[in-house]
């Protein structure tokens, strides 16, 4: 697995019994929309997962690594339609981002006190008990985030 930006490059090593194999070797890609190839560098060109496969001359041998491509999040907004949430109701949060179509697959939602509110990791909340908490909305890949206060009453 490999995961890189819309607009990044990367190159395949290929290795055979863990020695890297230079020459006499062929790389073949399933969806060429989404990423150029030239010689062992990969360009990407669109968001997608693509899969990528080495076969070596003279062996009977195939392996295919996957590469996600992904549009990264650069920056994170939290909203909320109000900044207090009665004990028992839930509300949902708004996590805006930029750019707008920004891959939103790893971004994880957590409170930082559970026994006031918890949130699930579509960004809704629900209160608990009384008390004040911080919604946290985090992008595991780029590490950006964003932050909310609510008041539980």
């Amino acid at each position: 697995f490999i995961s890189v930006t819309d607009d990044e490059e990367a190159k395949i090593t290929v290795y055979l019994d863990g020695v890297e194999v230079t020459e006499n070797y062929k790389l073949k890609v399933d969806k060429e929309e989404l990423v150029e190839l030239e010689e062992n560098v990969i360009t990407a060109k669109k968001v997608g997962v693509v899969a990528i496969t080495a076969e070596v001359e003279g062996y009977d041998l195939m392996s295919t690594v996957e590469v996600t491509i992904y549009r990264p999040v650069k920056t994170m907004k939290l909203t909320s339609v109000s900044s207090t949430l009665k004990v028992g109701n839930d509300r949902q949060l708004t996590l805006t981002t930029t750019p707008s179509n920004a891959t939103r697959t790893s971004i994880k939602f957590t409170s930082s006190d559970e026994e006031v509110a918890t949130v699930n990791n579509n960004g809704i909340i629900t209160g608990v008990s009384k008390g004040t908490v911080i919604i946290t909305a985090i992008d595991e890949i780029t590490g950006k985030k964003a932050e909310i206060k609510q008041i539980v009453k």
